[in-house]
């Protein structure tokens, strides 16, 4: 009797957690009776288990095993929905056993990015604490619970329970437990499913169209056309903005070795830059396929280089592998690839996001022997998870406990600047390595983010929490190491760009043709989007220029809020002029965002 009213209170409390999630992180509602399914089921199983301890064990021997049974079942599921929380609190996906093993290592750096005030003293006792509340109570009830099983055993194992139980255990499990089905359908909703089988779905992610073209696209393009074959180095810093670069005009100075490029010849400082998002997946996706549409046909500028005969090397900091299935995502036209986790692999004791694993690796790289070469490299550094060496932490005071919107903005300030000022630091050695090795002649060099940072903003710290400008306005620097500047066609403080030009960019620099199914323009030509589009859990944006000056329309689909915000002048304005904006015009802007994003605004 014990042991079904423990049982009746798990589901019941299985079910309280589950609809929770469902409003709270949007999940399907088919997730929760398929979670109340798999519970109900891993109960039976845990039963079961008891009674047969009961029957082939001794007194004590059966008491103990079922008591251990059933508290680390317990356990395990409590533990499962705090990652569940945590993960989707921070990434916006389930937590998987893979991104657990990884983080293993990695538990001082995650847990500044919780989204409560934690220290490691804290969660090993809240570990204690926890697992004595489930266990003691068992404990305690052990002997009733054996009483109970004891009495179940008189019956349970008749001809007719044995069978039901062969076909519940194994006939059962067949039919629902089927790995192709829970991965395409509660996958990604049920914490259980999600922990052990979850990899990253591009169909949630995908805007419009199937890929299918792409793929068209990319078995069509010509293979080996005859151009200059420069090398190309696309570099992302991630969460890395504008503002705070002394070369963009910041008043600390950041950033003295991008100041120098910045005066070079040929080097192009774009303004006006933004991402299709603030998360990395989309930031990073959107680059390299100059494409709102994402799926694993995408035709990459690494593929297209790749059918020119070129070498692609993938230089990561951070774990690509797990998180979002990057590595998957890139596909197979990869000569090299090494990411953080690789570094991890190496050495134990590096961290996957420290950006010196990016320099020892390219300390290793062969000297360049005439064959054309693509780079990407990654940078972790402004990052708030990124390593941050005590040799840079020079605006202070920058220490917190966890990355919250309570810290004060100054701390978040100095804290970012510090990292920038690392991460200018790295790019210089980068760039010394890259020419003493040969790669820096004659090549492309794009510096760019995948997304921006908030620092407190009404009220919002890191990333993937809007499109406002804070996390959404980036960088463009492009080196052109040739004999002549090129001319921006019609260039004005009105002209914008988004990411979905940094492909076609680089292939207009090496006068080769654009694939069609490519949706940016090279900053060399004249724009033919009127609109540029971005979008980030419920805020949905676009940006045009009008009457020579740049607009940002956002709205927010949960509290139905438009906002207008005139950008030249001030690029974090916070002044909503929508009242006074021309409201036809308005009605325009609204009805190229809903097409494109199949939306109803009111």
């Amino acid at each position: 009797m014990v042991l079904k009213r423990l049982v009746v209170f798990n589901l019941l409390l299985s079910t309280i957690v589950i609809i929770f999630f469902y409003y709270r992180f949007n999940i399907r509602v088919r997730a929760i009776p398929v979670h109340i399914i798999i519970v109900a089921y891993s109960l039976a199983f845990v039963y079961c288990c008891s009674i047969l301890f009961v029957k082939v064990f001794s007194n004590r021997l059966s008491v103990l095993l079922f008591t251990i049974l059933i508290i680390s079942s317990q356990f395990f599921i409590i533990n499962i929905y705090l990652g569940f929380f945590i993960a989707h609190e921070n990434w916006g996906h389930p937590l998987t056993i893979n991104i657990l093993i990884v983080y293993l290592n990695e538990i001082g750096y995650l847990i500044e990015s919780l989204p409560f005030s934690i220290s490691k003293s804290t969660i090993y006792l809240s570990i204690f604490v926890l697992f004595s509340i489930v266990s003691i109570p068992i404990i305690f009830v052990a002997k009733k619970i054996y009483i109970d099983l004891k009495r179940k055993c008189i019956t349970f194992f008749s001809k007719k329970n044995i069978i039901f139980i062969i076909v519940f255990f194994i006939i059962f499990p067949v039919v629902f437990f089927n790995v192709e089905w829970l991965q395409k359908r509660v996958s990604s909703d049920d914490p259980i499913v999600a922990f052990f089988l979850y990899e990253f779905s591009l169909q949630d992610e995908i805007v419009n169209g199937t890929g299918q073209e792409n793929f068209i696209a990319k078995e069509q393009y010509p293979n080996n056309l005859d151009f200059d074959k420069k090398n190309v180095i696309l570099i992302i810093c991630d969460a890395l903005r504008p503002d705070h670069l002394s070369y963009d005009g910041y008043n600390r100075n950041t950033t003295p070795f991008l100041d120098s490029i910045s005066n070079l010849n040929n080097v192009y400082n774009i303004k006006n830059f933004f991402s299709t998002s603030s998360r990395s997946f989309i930031g990073i996706a959107n680059i390299l396929s100059s494409n709102y549409s994402v799926a694993h046909q995408n035709f990459f500028i690494h593929d297209l280089l790749k059918k020119q005969e070129y070498s692609i090397n993938f230089i990561l900091s951070g774990d690509h592998t797990n998180f979002f299935g990057l590595k998957k995502y890139y596909g197979k036209n990869i000569d090299t690839y090494y990411d953080g986790l690789s570094a991890s692999k190496f050495n134990s004791n590096v961290s996957i996001n420290d950006d010196r694993n990016i320099l020892n690796k390219l300390n290793t790289f062969p000297d360049f022997n005439n064959k054309p070469t693509f780079f990407y490299l990654h940078y972790m550094s402004s990052h708030q998870l990124g390593v941050l060496d005590s040799s840079f932490k020079i605006y202070k005071p920058s220490k917190y406990d966890s990355y919250l919107k309570t810290v004060p903005r100054a701390i978040l300030i100095n804290d970012y600047d510090n990292r920038i000022t690392q991460l200018d630091n790295y790019l210089k050695r980068t760039f010394s390595i890259l020419n003493k090795k040969g790669y820096l002649k004659n090549s492309i060099v794009i510096i760019s983010a995948d997304h921006g940072q908030a620092l407190g903003e009404r009220g919002m710290v890191s990333h993937g929490n809007s499109t406002y400008l804070n996390e959404t306005l980036i960088p463009l620097i492009i080196l052109n190491y040739s004999e002549s500047k090129l001319e921006i066609s019609n260039k004005s403080k009105s002209d914008f760009y988004n990411q979905l030009d940094i492909a076609p960019t680089i292939i207009d620099l090496l006068n080769i043709p654009k694939p069609k199914t490519w949706n940016g323009n090279s900053i060399f030509e004249k724009r033919t989007n009127d609109f540029i589009f971005q979008q980030e859990i419920n805020f949905y944006s676009c940006v045009w220029s009008e009457n020579s000056e740049i607009y940002q329309y956002v709205y927010n689909s949960t509290t139905q809020k438009e906002e207008v915000f005139i950008i030249n002048s001030n690029k974090y304005e916070t002044k909503n002029i929508i009242d006074s904006f021309n409201k036809v015009n308005l009605a325009v802007v609204k009805s190229k965002l809903e097409k494109f994003y199949s939306l109803n605004i009111n």
